[in-house]
């Protein structure tokens, strides 16, 4: 069929004419110029299942590239060697096809590669962070909370990953400003599992180096207050960074308080064991909740070693 080409200048056609498949229009100088802001070149198929395209050619290769618009998908793409390399759709997707999507914003120090979506609301952010010729980079993923986008998840270059946080400080740091983190499992055994290669440990460590700043762990259901209600394990900082004492804590009418305690802090006899106490003045102290009467009941036999008190 016959394709029409239809050039404008400054809404003017300048040049109109229909061309078979066969046919070629000769530009004088190699060159086709409209000196115009409003200039158009119109590509025009006659059918509207058709399509429309500009090739590229060299001495060697009639079809070197193509910039094609099929009108029956209504679809853009950019042909390299006879193949789709690049297509927009009408809707405003973007398909690359048979390669890799490359963004280079630059390799200097500081330089950041951003990709947006949701009108920028969202942003993947790759940044060169390392001033010397390594050229390491960091990747920051970023959403949209109360009007505002920050960091959700910051991988830097060391490839350690802070989730709420853009300085992790070990492979994965949580920072949570809210009073906990949440972990969430369907299964009925397990929440997390944490595996070491060897002998493996957890721990929880409090921001902080003073006597009576402390760390926990909090256990309980989804419907408990953890400040008030929740069992706990707490380990309590004395008066040196080297000494701790550690509290088993229960919950009775809403109040989770301490009921055995382990000495090595604050002026406690190292190992000394509290239970309802928490200042044991010997190996074993047990006191009622009165704080008065004896607290040990023993049922059965009782052996004591000469000069031991009982």
């Amino acid at each position: 069929g016959l394709d029409i080409v239809e050039v404008f200048n400054n809404g003017n056609t300048v040049f109109a004419g229909e061309i078979s498949s066969g046919d070629d229009i000769n530009v004088n100088n190699g060159k086709l110029v409209v000196n115009n802001t409003s200039a158009e070149v119109r590509i025009k198929s006659n059918s509207d299942t058709g399509e429309s395209y500009i090739n590229f050619s060299d001495p060697s290769d009639n079809n070197v590239g193509q910039i094609y618009y099929g009108h029956g998908t209504n679809k853009m793409s950019i042909r390299v060697n006879d193949a789709t390399r690049l297509a927009i759709t009408s809707g405003g997707d973007i398909e690359v096809e048979g390669g890799d999507l490359f963004l280079n914003s630059g390799t200097n120090y500081n330089d950041k590669g951003v990709v947006y979506f949701s009108n920028e609301r969202t942003a993947i952010i790759s940044d060169i962070v390392n001033a010397t010729a390594n050229g390491d980079t960091s990747l920051d993923f970023q959403t949209r909370k109360g009007g505002a986008r920050a960091s959700a998840m910051f991988i830097d270059e060391f490839r350690n990953v802070g989730i709420g946080t853009t300085t992790p400080y070990s492979s994965l740091s949580v920072i949570d400003s809210n009073s906990y983190g949440y972990f969430s499992s369907t299964s009925a055994y397990r929440t997390a599992t944490f595996q070491g290669s060897g002998s493996t440990s957890i721990v929880v460590a409090a921001d902080g180096n003073a006597a009576g700043v402390y760390s926990e762990i909090r256990l309980g259901n989804t419907q408990a207050s953890y400040a008030n209600y929740s069992p706990y394990v707490r380990a309590t900082q004395g008066n040196g960074i080297d000494s701790y004492s550690l509290e088993f804590g229960t919950s009775s009418g809403g109040v989770a308080s301490t009921k055995m305690y382990i000495g090595g802090a604050s002026g406690t006899t190292l190992g000394n064991v509290g239970i309802g106490t928490t200042s044991p003045t010997a190996k074993l102290t047990v006191q009622n909740d009165d704080g008065v009467s004896n607290g040990l009941h023993v049922i059965g036999d009782f052996n004591r070693s000469a000069g031991t008190d009982a």
